[in-house]
């Protein structure tokens, strides 16, 4: 194998999967005929969601290759995606078939368990059973890892040994440990399973989703609060009661924010417990100490640089300096529940809202908990620590603290910059903007600036989703797209220049037909307010922005 085709490769293992399909189509306009190259489109085709296109595309060039076990392997997986995505008996055949043509050849157990599985749905009984006796003599003597494990198990479910598929289950689990991702992918394929022949339910169990939780809290009081609500006298017993409920409600992962007080302490019990917890900031992480921590005393910043070490992964809604628009931190509420909420869908549960509140505090903050209690959309979700019963009859804001690390912002941002939602469509169409709704008015810039791309630029997020909606997904005309957010000077005029506009290109550039490919942070927060539109995780891309390490395909329901 070539370099080249081992840079793709490795670009799949890493589910890198858009910038694979461009380097895959770029070496095949020279190379058309290529067995590799035909193999990894149909595999990065089918890993973008399209096992339609990539049935279309593999399925009259598999038979000619020589590697025929592998082909037949990427083809079977394609035919039982189409299988699951359509109920049609011929695609469920077709994947037994083909997953046996690549088993006979070379006996891997992962297409043999495939093509038990499926020739057990539907309806060939007897080589289902031969293929998982086979299984289990070829993995039963050998060290196993997790799949190996899980198809092992797998194959005692297919012979109806339940005690012996419950004994290896539970060890599969118990190898994934808090690997989600592995735990849903086994979750899948049992309730594939379960659908066509019994599944204990014991068994079905083990592998339920993780319980997600977006945590919101009041900060600890600032050294100038008139009013006690949350000080440091009532640290110890606050920390015990979020401690409880994250045991209570059996919170895996958790999403939040990282202000001094309840965020931190949340954080911390998430940590100790070895949860899992994905932490959010509105900007800068400079300006969010000095806003949201620092007040507090050195010793919260020290916390709060502890916990940033510890942490795998923190988003922001925009890695830039403070702006002084608050309008930020009410976005940066609907980051983290959005995050929340399509990490549930994803997971096919319901994610929870564990708020940490004083019930006697009714102020409404832009950003704040009681903001963030009004728009959660799960109300019947919701679980509340009340504070104030954790409060002195004599409390006192503490006003002694050290408060070196305390500088106060240096800077603010020029009123001319906003906040900005970016859309780009590459299409020989040209799209016209409907003059006739109120939501149209945030809309900054559209023109045509690169290539005939097309740009249009929105300070709300609820117009770009009509225009999307209406405009884009309503016509039948072949597109690429891309959706991100940054911000956006309205007096400079040459948009060429700006970065973010060089961001939306590049993911534009990467897009599959028919797609709007939009980056992590507009992923989240279209998850909180569109319920017309679909959104599907599609893999990683390499950049040097966060908020693009992820990447998801934005379609019309």
């Amino acid at each position: 194998m070539n370099d080249e085709n081992r840079h793709i490769e490795q670009l799949i293992n890493e589910s890198r999967y858009f910038e694979a399909h461009q380097e895959i189509d770029v070496k095949l306009q020279s190379n058309p005929d290529e067995e590799r190259l035909q193999q990894m489109k149909a595999l990065v085709l089918s890993k973008l969601g399209d096992p339609k296109d990539a049935m279309v595309y593999f399925e009259h060039r598999w038979r000619n290759h020589n590697n025929k076990s592998e082909s037949a392997g990427i083809m079977g997986s394609i035919y039982k995606s189409m299988f699951i995505s359509s109920e049609d008996p011929k695609f469920g055949k077709l994947s037994a078939n083909t997953y046996l043509e690549s088993y006979n050849l070379i006996q891997d157990y992962y297409t043999g368990i495939n093509a038990a599985t499926m020739s057990k749905i539907t309806g060939g009984y007897k080589i289902a059973k031969e293929i998982a006796q086979q299984l289990v003599d070829m993995l039963l003597p050998i060290a196993r890892n997790n799949w190996q494990e899980a198809s092992l198990a797998e194959a005692y479910l297919l012979l109806k040994d339940v005690d012996k598929a419950t004994e290896h289950y539970i060890r599969t689990r118990e190898m994934l440990k808090n690997n989600w991702g592995d735990v849903a992918s086994i979750k899948r394929q049992l309730w594939l399973i379960n659908h066509y022949t019994h599944v204990p339910k014991v068994i079905i169990e083990f592998f339920k989703p993780p319980t997600i939780a977006a945590f919101i809290g009041h900060m600890l009081d600032a050294p100038d609060r008139i009013k006690p609500r949350f000080t440091p006298s009532m640290e110890k017993d606050v920390r015990a009661a979020i401690r409880s409920s994250i045991l209570s409600l059996e919170i895996q992962v958790g999403y939040c924010s990282l202000a001094c007080g309840s965020d931190i302490l949340f954080v911390e019990e998430m940590l100790s417990l070895n949860r899992e917890v994905e932490i959010f900031l509105p900007f800068h992480i400079d300006d969010f100490i000095q806003t949201s921590v620092a007040f507090a005393g050195d010793h919260w910043v020290e916390r709060f640089e502890e916990v940033v070490k510890k942490s795998s992964q923190i988003h922001y809604l925009y890695n830039k300096p403070y702006s002084g628009d608050n309008y930020q931190f009410h976005l940066l509420s609907e980051l983290l529940s959005g995050a929340a909420i399509l990490r549930a869908k994803l997971s096919q549960t319901k994610p929870i809202l564990l708020a940490a509140i004083s019930e006697f505090s009714l102020e409404k903050k832009t950003g704040g908990v009681r903001d963030f209690l009004n728009f959660w959309p799960n109300k019947e979700q919701t679980h509340c620590i009340n504070i104030d019963k954790y409060k002195g009859a004599n409390a006192v804001v503490n006003s002694t603290i050290s408060m070196k690390r305390f500088k106060g912002l240096q800077h603010i941002n020029t009123p001319t910059k906003s906040l900005s939602f970016i859309l780009t469509i590459d299409s020989k169409h040209i799209f016209e903007l409907p003059t006739d709704h109120i939501e149209y008015k945030s809309l900054v810039f559209k023109g045509i600036l690169e290539k005939g791309k097309q740009v249009f630029i929105f300070t709300r997020l609820a117009a770009i989703l009509r225009f999307v909606k209406d405009t884009i997904f309503n016509k039948n005309l072949i597109f690429n797209g891309s959706l991100v957010i940054g911000f956006i000077d309205n007096k400079n005029k040459k948009l060429k220049e700006n970065k973010i506009i060089s961001k939306a290109f590049a993911l534009c550039d990467l897009s599959i037909e028919n797609a709007i490919v939009v980056s992590e942070t507009v992923a989240f927060l279209l998850a909180m307010n569109s319920d017309e539109l679909q959104i599907e995780y599609s893999g990683h891309i390499n950049s040097g922005e966060s908020d693009l390490s992820n990447v998801y395909k934005l379609l019309a329901k």
